[in-house]
């Protein structure tokens, strides 16, 4: 028997109950992945490196294909996007990285709808765009 329990919006903990009473759990979302990416990601935004920043928006791009989660990996590679829009002063690196980041937020949004944070992402986004 499997009972699914909503921790959050984002955030499911399936039970699997077996015979005897023993349970197993597992946490589905976010994957562990992601989330160790995530915080290379922070760390590289920390640093103002871009070597470090393309090396963590590359390991996003690289689970594009074997994520479930793909809307996240797009909103963490257009997040990665937008440090990098801050690091570069030249204006044809600028437009390229956000235009890239713009695209992978309405990828993310068009996968998952009720993910806010990409609608945040890409209104700042679409700030610097204006600005």
């Amino acid at each position: 028997m499997k009972i699914t329990i909503r921790l959050g919006r984002y955030c499911t903990l399936h039970v699997l109950l077996l015979i005897g009473g023993s349970a197993i759990a597992q946490s589905t979302y976010p994957d562990s992945r992601i989330v160790e990416l995530r915080d290379g990601l922070k760390a590289a935004a920390n640093s103002h490196s871009e070597k470090l920043l393309l090396d963590s928006r590359s390991k996003f791009e690289r689970l594009l294909s074997a994520e479930d989660q793909t809307f996240l990996v797009h909103y963490y590679i257009a997040l990665a996007d937008e440090h990098l829009f801050h690091y570069y002063s030249d204006p044809t690196q600028k437009t390229r990285v956000m235009n890239d980041g713009i695209m992978h937020l309405e990828r993310s949004i068009e996968l998952n709808d009720d993910f806010a944070e990409s609608r945040i992402l890409l209104a700042g986004l679409y700030g610097l765009k204006i600005g």
